[in-house]
């Protein structure tokens, strides 16, 4: 939902109104309607386009980039596009880079009193 709009309600989206039996997708996050409409889709490589640095730091990463246009962020394909008639590679691809290695930590806290104190 943009400024403008906002969400139709739950029941409005699964119930229907006076001309229109259900609102399909009217509940979606705008992450998900980003996620499919890119179809950004299981695991892949992006091609990130016109970055800029981000002013501010909104976590601990190391590098952080602002991206304005969503149509800036392409899954990377590595396909040739040949001409059928003469052959002529009209467009290359870059080919995918390798997996690059994982390390992941994940930490749990649970805050617990104690009933002596």
């Amino acid at each position: 939902p943009s400024k403008r709009t906002k969400k139709p309600l739950t029941e409005l989206c699964e119930k229907g109104g006076k001309t229109f039996s259900k609102i399909f997708g009217g509940r979606t996050t705008i992450l998900e309607n980003f996620l499919m409409k890119r179809k950004l889709m299981g695991p892949c490589w992006l091609i990130l386009r016109h970055p800029t640095s981000a002013p501010v730091r909104f976590s601990w990463s190391e590098f952080e980039f602002i991206i304005n246009d969503p149509k800036c962020i392409v899954v990377m394909k590595s396909t040739v596009v040949t001409d059928e008639e003469s052959q002529n590679v009209l467009a290359e691809q870059m080919p995918q880079p390798e997996e690059p290695s994982l390390t992941s930590m994940t930490i749990s806290v649970k805050t617990v009193t104690n009933p002596q104190t």
